[in-house]
């Protein structure tokens, strides 16, 4: 069975302490570590000598030393299975042998259970290695080691005549490594030292330009770099494919902060792993603070500490440690300079966030166009864009308050003036006192029936099921009509029974004979579940009000089939609607709890809070009730004019700074709100 271990590396000066001769030790050191990590096998695959041939004089050690570190001196924690070994020795020669063919390219050679990688970068004669961890948290072991690649050659062929010689591996796999080894040594050797590489020597890679990222001096916090890139070009890749690559983000440089005027040196780092973790630990601060939770969290990246706290009360320290003093590249240093900033804004964090993240995308693009196809640095784009539209939406000061909210008051009253009209004002006349007795009066069947689509409409019961839809008779249960149907969100207007489907066509079912009336179309719902309000009360239009597309609100002319406004409220959540009068109250998941005019879609007041409204408001008369936070975190219950927008007052649940979870939306009795 073929295993490929990772051990803790070896360093420099221990394999100098052994008795074995340094150079000798060289010349084997790779062929030896995979001889050691794929157990002998108890048959022989029986190979002439001119197929594996003697070991050959070793040249340099560099290549090898490197090579070693990704096959059996990564990390403790770094494996591939045994299933996988084999695989990654086959990658590994399949890449080197067409950078030999090709003269110059880039190849990254990934293991299949850990997110460890090896490139193999030439440039003619040379070539540069680099070993290291991807994924959410970046480790880099070795970064850009220039050798001959022609060493990197040598020592491929070594590790595949181990893995050929040892024959643990199946049949498939075997024919696959036998093509990898024959594929390098049919390489011109020739044609791989064709740069004039000597004794000792090899060509180096071009050179890299200078990059500089300033520090804003008018910015509270602001983050600088200092860096060499070097512009790669897409060497004949398929710009129509997107790849992840992250050792092109792997630049180093020197980084440093301004926070309040004051400088913070951090040392060599690696400027992109920086802004990575800068970002998501901004971004972390900014959901606690628009929570009111409490958050600490320290991380290290690119060689760099960062570290934020938030406190209910919204006041954020920041804590940044250079990497001065630091025991390798992995470890944290024992003589590290620690700063920790306090009474910060958390809108300021994520600014500077911002700022360094965006200036670095800029500085890689400008050199190298190529990196638009890179799928890490496309992550940390769009990452940018999210953590800039929530940075926008906190930072709204749009709060907007109704100066005349007479028309709308006196509308409120004229409509709860008219009488309720209809078989349900008829029930509700003739309650009285009498006690509620319940008996059978008649049963129907309706294969797949969804009670989410069953409705009173009249002397008839509409009931949705999974193909069809039926009208029964109220008071006999008679199946008066019934036409097929798809599933779809109902909802019951004056004109009929108003079906959206996922794909966005509404149709109208006429309540006296199921047919269609009514169809339109609008844009599909994605990214949640579907909200909308009817609009029928003596004095305003028929409208149907729904969610369309990922943040827009539709009104539906239910008479003409046309869109009279439509309006963009966000994505930040679900969507919590409620309809008094000519005002439609709704809440998105965001600060803003808004009042829009049911006629013109215009916003007639906003109201904001810190935390976010996820619950639909109560309406009592003429005062808006509403739950601002109240999901495990700081919860406010604001008391607003339902006409105006204006606060009236806000209490914190159950008391300022302490956390809770709020069920649905408040309740209104008489005077208490419960």
């Amino acid at each position: 069975m073929h295993k490929l271990v990772i051990v803790s590396n070896t360093t420099p000066h221990s394999r100098a302490s052994s008795s074995v001769d340094p150079s000798a030790l060289a010349s084997a050191s790779l062929a030896h570590s995979i001889a050691s990590s794929l157990p002998a096998s108890s048959a022989s695959l029986g190979l002439p000598e001119a197929d594996v041939p003697a070991s050959r004089p070793q040249r340099r050690r560099p290549a090898r030393d490197v090579l070693d570190v990704f096959i059996e001196g990564v990390s403790g924690s770094a494996r591939a299975s045994e299933t996988h070994a084999a695989c990654v020795l086959r990658d590994l020669g399949m890449a080197i042998a067409e950078l030999g063919r090709d003269g110059s390219g880039k190849s990254i050679v990934r293991f299949y259970d850990d997110p460890w990688e090896l490139c193999v970068e030439r440039f003619g004669a040379a070539a540069s290695l680099s070993v290291y961890r991807a994924g959410t948290e970046p480790t880099v072991a070795v970064y850009d080691r220039a050798v001959p690649f022609e060493d990197v050659v040598d020592a491929a062929v070594d590790v595949l005549e181990k893995a050929v010689l040892t024959g643990a591996s199946p049949k498939p796999m075997e024919l696959e490594l036998r093509a990898s080894l024959t594929a390098l040594r049919a390489l011109d050797r020739a044609q791989l030292r064709s740069s004039g590489v000597g004794d000792g020597e090899c060509d180096e890679p071009p050179s890299p330009s200078p990059v500089v990222v300033e520090i804003d001096r008018d910015a509270p916090i602001s983050f600088a770099a200092e860096f060499a890139l070097r512009a790669r070009g897409s060497q004949g890749v398929d710009a129509s494919v997107e790849r992840a690559d992250l050792h092109a983000l792997l630049f180093r440089g020197r980084v440093r902060a301004e926070i309040r005027g004051r400088a913070v040196e951090l040392g060599e780092a690696h400027p992109f792993l920086v802004a990575e973790r800068f970002l998501e630990t901004a971004r972390r601060a900014l959901e606690a603070w628009e929570r009111g939770q409490a958050l600490l969290v320290r991380s290290e990246a690119g060689n760099v500490l960062l570290g934020v706290r938030v406190v209910p009360s919204g006041d954020v320290s920041f804590t940044l440690g250079s990497s001065e003093g630091s025991a390798g590249t992995n470890g944290p240093g024992k003589n590290r300079a620690v700063h920790t900033f306090p009474a910060l804004a958390v809108v300021d964090v994520l600014e500077a966030a911002l700022a360094f993240g965006r200036a670095l995308v800029r500085a890689i693009l400008r050199r190298d166009r190529g990196q638009c196809t890179n799928l890490r640095l496309s992550a940390f784009r769009r990452q940018l864009r999210e953590a800039s539209d929530a940075l926008r939406e906190v930072s709204r000061q749009d709060v907007v308050v109704n100066p005349t909210p007479e028309p709308y008051r006196a509308f409120a009253e004229s409509a709860r003036a008219y009488p309720t009209s209809g078989v349900a004002g008829e029930r509700d006349r003739g309650l009285g006192g009498a006690r509620l007795r319940y008996t059978s009066r008649w049963r129907a069947l309706v294969p797949g029936i969804d009670l989410r689509s069953t409705f009173l409409c009249g002397d008839r019961l509409v009931v949705g099921a999974a193909h069809e839809t039926f009208g029964l008779a109220r008071a006999t249960g008679e199946v008066l009509w019934r036409v097929p149907t798809q599933k779809a969100v109902s909802v019951v207007t004056p004109g009929g029974l108003a079906r959206l489907h996922p794909d966005g066509a509404l149709d109208v079912h006429d309540f006296g004979d199921g047919e269609v009336t009514l169809r339109t179309r609008v844009a599909p719902r994605l990214g949640g579940p579907a909200a909308g309000a009817v609009v029928s009360v003596p004095g305003l239009p028929r409208l149907l009000i729904v969610t369309e597309g990922e943040r827009h609100l539709v009104a539906i002319d239910l008479t003409s089939g046309e869109a009279r406004w439509r309006f963009a409220w966000g994505n930040r959540g679900a969507l919590r609607l409620k309809r008094a009068g000519k005002l439609l109250y709704f809440t998105s998941g965001d600060s803003a709890l808004t009042a829009l005019d049911v006629l013109t879609g215009s916003v007639v007041w906003r109201a904001r809070d810190r935390l976010r409204f996820r619950s639909s408001p109560t309406l009592d008369k003429d005062r808006l009730f509403a739950v601002a936070g109240g999901v495990n975190c700081g919860t406010h219950l604001h008391a607003v004019d339902a006409f105006s927008g204006q606060p009236r007052w806000t209490q914190s649940i159950p008391a300022p700074l302490a956390s809770c979870t709020v069920e649905g939306s408040p309740l209104v009795a008489g005077d208490v709100v419960a």
